[in-house]
């Protein structure tokens, strides 16, 4: 009769030292990153020809993609955001990156990212339980109403990843993922070409040629941590995103992708 009692004190034990271990997992994932890199080497980015992008773009909807600062950087990014659009690890933290008039347009992939944008949507509290399932810090609140929210549609994802890149279906695996998850950044640009009529990128492009660039405007990620990317195809997404400027579907305002006037005068 003692045997089962031990058998469940055993269990209970156990259990403590998985939660324990995962909220330890948890809190090493907020404080460590990637290697960092020198934010002065950015070979593509021009000051002026970012300006001139930004007037050029300056009635125009303007998406800005998971975390992507525009206070502190106006004279980089322009000081408008029609559609801030991530998956949940990647909204702001900060209240302030999200203007009163904008959207924001939710990318779900797993079925803890729905409980995510509910709680966001009806300003609950995001349990603890659901949080460790994250791989990064997630936003507490958005200061948005529930009509400012949408969620982009399924099919868009599967547009680009299955018809457009032609990445393998998904499935199942034991550990580890497959290079099969399209980023936000070839995304937004399949949804932009079904929206409007011209679209354009600014300061956007994946270089891996040169590790030590600047991965974005914000922080000192270098290129590098792309190859680092478990789900992600950057090679396949440039080689799509060359062919779409080279046939003048979108326009590259900055050169980050197929740069056409490198080596020109501005």
């Amino acid at each position: 009769m003692r045997r089962p009692s031990w058998f469940l004190k055993g269990t209970r034990k156990l259990l403590v030292l998985f939660i324990v271990g995962g909220c330890f997992l948890y809190i090493l994932k907020l404080h460590f990153g990637p290697e960092e890199c020198d934010r002065t080497k950015m070979p593509y980015v021009d000051l002026d020809r970012v300006k001139r992008a930004q007037q050029y773009a300056s009635a125009a909807l303007q998406e800005q993609l998971n975390d992507a600062p525009v206070q502190g950087y106006t004279d980089h990014v322009g000081n408008k955001t029609t559609i801030r659009m991530t998956y949940p690890e990647g909204a702001p933290l900060s209240e302030h990156e999200y203007p009163p008039a904008s959207l924001f347009v939710a990318v779900l992939f797993k079925s803890v990212d729905f409980n995510w944008l509910q709680a966001m949507v009806k300003n609950e509290t995001l349990p603890l339980s659901v949080r460790l399932f994250f791989w990064k810090e997630v936003a507490e609140k958005i200061p948005l109403m529930s009509k400012q929210f949408r969620i982009l549609n399924p099919v868009i994802i599967k547009e680009t990843a299955l018809d457009i890149l032609q990445f393998p279906e998904p499935r199942s695996k034991f550990w580890g993922w497959d290079k099969n998850v399209p980023t936000i950044g070839v995304t937004a640009v399949v949804l932009a070409t079904h929206l409007c009529d011209e679209v354009s990128l600014a300061g956007f492009g994946y270089d891996l040629d040169q590790p030590s660039t600047p991965l974005h405007y914000y922080n000192n990620l270098c290129m590098a941590a792309m190859n680092g990317q478990t789900m992600h195809n950057v090679t396949s997404e440039t080689k799509f995103l060359q062919k779409l400027i080279k046939e003048k579907v979108v326009k590259d305002l900055t050169g980050g992708i197929h740069c056409e006037f490198c080596g020109k005068d501005s």
